[in-house]
């Protein structure tokens, strides 16, 4: 079965509004401190990583997008423009893993 890298099916839209409401909670509550000041390591990334390579780039890209863009809006009552995009785009660039793993065949 040949991949579509950038077919966007029902899988995709739902796999998407799954993972954007697991980013922004991930990315709102559950961060690895770390040994500099002010600082953590968001483990929201790691998610969106794992759903690019189980969904393509498409569904991370939007995914981190729209889930930062919401963590942002309740937690500081509007988004930084700048950090979203990043996030949607090095989401985007996770997804391309998609293209060489597997798991439409059932290999992982």
């Amino acid at each position: 079965m040949k991949k579509g890298i950038f077919k966007v099916t029902t899988r995709t839209i739902v796999a998407t509004g799954l993972g954007a409401a697991l980013f922004a909670l991930l990315f709102m509550y559950v961060k690895v401190p770390s040994p500099v000041p002010e600082t953590s390591f968001q483990t929201a990334y790691g998610l969106s990583s794992f759903f690019g390579v189980l969904f393509g780039p498409i569904a991370a890209g939007l995914m981190a997008f729209i889930g930062h863009a919401i963590s942002d809006a309740v937690q500081y009552g509007s988004p930084w423009w700048s950090w979203v995009i990043a996030s949607g785009v090095a989401s985007f660039i996770f997804g391309l893993a998609f293209k060489r793993s597997n798991i439409e065949e059932g290999e992982f």
